[in-house]
């Protein structure tokens, strides 16, 4: 079993990136129109987009693990996987179980993908997930009183990093991060590092046909037209991510 898995925050690209393993001969089973996987959606919805995750006790863990395997068991009949064959699983949300996922198919690749917050603030996000805007807000992680627009850009600056912290201390030579702009303007470099991590071949994918390069570069860099104001504040807001992912130099003023 080879599974890879595709996440991050809703707008950051995942798409693309599913369409990518998809083109390089990656086994993928039903999907709905943003090409998440159909097979996992209930357990998603049932699971972590609830606060539950978070609180859940032994007994429920367990379940939890039990139904995702459930999951997976049906997802690689469902793929028709061989011997040989390698699967892959986009669902934006499976982002927030990147320790259900290490724990379960210790084997199993993860792709960790985000675009530029300032980008995809004013997107919008499942209101869903405003469930977990108290939970952040009494760790202190997440200033109290923002607006929306203004909560969005630190969540995606603290949830990017937390995940990329998971990722790296835990499943080194399993979980890579990749920004979608790089997918889309140095494509060769991104490729040949997605086929050194899944072992599919990508590095004579072309780009300019996997994609419409018109709908994939639409909106990029958006938030250089918002008011000098509004740039402050997004980059205040999302400082460290901002820095650490290489949007924004350490020490801006």
């Amino acid at each position: 079993m080879n599974p890879i898995f595709i996440g991050g925050m809703g707008g950051s690209g995942t798409r693309a990136f599913a369409k990518v393993c998809l083109a390089a001969d990656c086994k993928m089973g039903k999907r709905n129109p943003t090409e998440d996987a159909a097979q996992f959606i209930d357990f998603y919805n049932k699971w972590v987009t609830s606060q539950k995750y978070f609180n859940l006790s032994a007994l429920q863990r367990k379940q939890m693990e039990n139904e995702f395997l459930t999951k997976v068991d049906l997802y690689e009949k469902e793929c028709e996987v061989g011997e040989n064959n390698i699967w892959g699983a986009k669902n934006t949300r499976s982002i927030w179980a990147l320790d259900l996922i290490n724990k379960v198919l210790p084997d199993a690749k993860y792709i960790h993908i985000f675009k530029d917050g300032r980008d995809i603030v004013y997107r919008g996000q499942p209101t869903s997930l405003l469930k977990y805007r108290p939970r952040y807000e009494q760790q202190r992680k997440i200033e109290k009183g923002l607006s929306e627009h203004q909560f969005w850009m630190q969540f995606w600056s603290v949830h990017n990093l937390e995940a990329y912290q998971y990722g790296s201390q835990y499943m080194p030579g399993r979980y890579m991060w990749c920004r979608y702009e790089d997918l889309i303007y140095h494509s060769k470099r991104t490729l040949d590092c997605l086929s050194a991590l899944t072992g599919l071949n990508m590095k004579k994918l072309d780009i300019t046909k996997v994609l419409n390069m018109k709908r994939a570069t639409k909106n990029l860099g958006k938030w250089k037209t918002f008011s000098p104001e509004k740039i402050n504040r997004l980059n205040k807001l999302g400082y460290e991510g901002l820095v650490h992912f290489g949007y924004l130099e350490r020490g801006w003023q």
